[in-house]
């Protein structure tokens, strides 16, 4: 029986439920489970094209590490002409490793920033939050090399991919995005966005977008919940967890540490990680908010 055919018949059992309570969250569990094989098989099937094109041969084992080096040196990914040139993501970390049942892909940057050593100014400020984002990003980075290593050793099983890009540019934010994927018995993918204020050198969180008093998480989350059902009724494939009995969340909480960017038609886009909001085969999702929605309570 095909994993399509799984999911249809346990989707018609989930729209006529008389159950108990046990009975319906092993049937949930089965039917995430069909669905999950699908995503799975797609990104396996990604990584043998990967493997095929990068590997000489099947036992060979290749570790090339490219330490920290200089803005200087470093290849330069993104940038945007503010405060003078003032932010560029450069490359400065690459890993990479083959074998028969493990394959790491990094490429990892940072944000270069040069301080003038002027104590209150922005470039100074900029300077300074770019060296915390910068060690934000290299914790994550190295914690997944580190498991990965040790996997390597034991012989297991595990693939890794991380980039760092500059998703965003305007004349008042630059954002850059951490994305990292690792693979075992299943996949999992998530999402990391850094912006900075160019206008301050602070780095931005969510409330700093809003007016002070104002009740944008009520208006963020009225707008999540629209778009997820609109998803819903558009998609039967698609699912999100604002109904469910079992697996309860507030919305309107979540937003307070949500991930989030300003994009390039200046709208907000808030992405969840995987299995915030969804079955884990829907992966890392993301929902942009016009602008115009959050006019009267924006800054």
């Amino acid at each position: 029986m095909s994993n399509k055919k799984d999911f249809e018949d346990l989707k018609g059992e989930y729209n006529n439920i008389k159950m108990s309570d046990e009975a319906y969250r092993k049937m949930r569990m089965r039917m995430d489970q069909a669905k999950k094989e699908n995503h799975r098989a797609a990104k396996e099937k990604s990584l043998r094209a990967y493997r095929r094109m990068t590997v000489a041969a099947a036992a060979a084992l290749t570790i090339a590490v490219l330490p920290n080096t200089s803005a200087v040196m470093a290849q330069t990914m993104g940038g945007i002409p503010v405060l003078g040139n003032f932010f560029k993501l450069v490359t400065v970390r690459e890993y990479h490793s083959e074998d028969i049942n493990m394959t790491a892909d990094v490429e990892v940057g940072e944000i270069a920033a040069k301080s003038t050593g002027v104590k209150g100014t922005a470039e100074n400020k900029g300077a300074r939050t770019s060296k915390q984002i910068n060690s934000e990003i290299k914790k994550v980075t190295e914690d997944l090399i580190g498991e990965f290593k040790k996997d390597l050793e034991n012989k297991g099983y595990r693939d890794i991919k991380i980039r760092t890009s500059t998703v965003a540019t305007s004349d008042r934010y630059f954002t850059v995005e951490l994305f990292a994927y690792q693979g075992m018995a299943d996949g999992y993918e998530e999402y990391h966005f850094y912006t900075i204020d160019l206008s301050t050198g602070e780095r931005v969180k969510l409330a700093d977008l809003f007016k002070p008093g104002s009740n944008y998480k009520d208006v963020i989350a009225k707008s999540l919940e629209k778009q997820m059902r609109e998803q819903m009724e558009d998609d039967g494939s698609v699912i999100y967890w604002i109904d469910d009995d079992i697996i309860r969340f507030d919305l309107k909480e979540l937003v307070n540490d949500v991930e989030f960017y300003i994009n390039d038609e200046n709208n907000l886009v808030i992405c969840f990680g995987e299995t915030d909001v969804a079955p884990a085969y829907m992966g890392a999702v993301k929902f942009e908010i016009e602008r115009k929605e959050l006019a009267d309570i924006l800054i």
